[in-house]
């Protein structure tokens, strides 16, 4: 009798465990029917007082600081590709995806910074909102750090 109600046991969190595993994986699939992914570009600029130094290690660093990851540079063209992935197990779970890319260019000029950005995302992740307040941040943040 001892041998049976063991086997039962373990049967149950076999059962148990496979269960919570399709209750996981589906959860992720019913995310990501409930709110399709959208994607939203937008492109602005940024005007300076003064010409700016150092324009790839700071536009970096605020990146960083706002948790974007260093993508690419392009010394040449002055260039700074910043960029936002998704998180796989955001993704798995509940199917909420969010990426972003932004591009930061300084102008030959030296007094502005070309901003182009894209989101693509679902449960309004990619919306003009989400975007102007993506932007705020990171133009105040790179005016807060050229300004110093």
């Amino acid at each position: 009798m001892r041998l049976w109600t063991r086997g039962l046991r373990n049967f149950d969190q076999a059962v148990l465990a496979f269960a919570c595993a399709i209750m996981l994986a589906s959860c992720g699939e019913v995310g990501e029917f409930g709110s399709p992914q959208k994607d939203f570009t937008t492109s602005d600029v940024l005007e300076l007082h003064s010409p700016v130094r150092n324009f790839i290690a700071v536009a970096s660093d605020v990146g960083k600081s706002l948790g974007y990851d260093l993508a690419g540079v392009d010394a040449a063209h002055n260039t700074v590709t910043l960029a936002n992935n998704p998180n796989m197990g955001m993704i798995a779970l509940i199917g909420k995806m969010e990426a972003s890319r932004v591009v930061l260019t300084l102008e030959p000029d030296g007094h502005e910074v070309k901003i182009d950005m894209s989101l693509s995302g679902n449960f309004d992740t990619a919306t003009p909102d989400a975007a102007a307040s993506r932007l705020a941040k990171l133009k105040a943040a790179l005016t807060a750090a050229f300004q110093s």
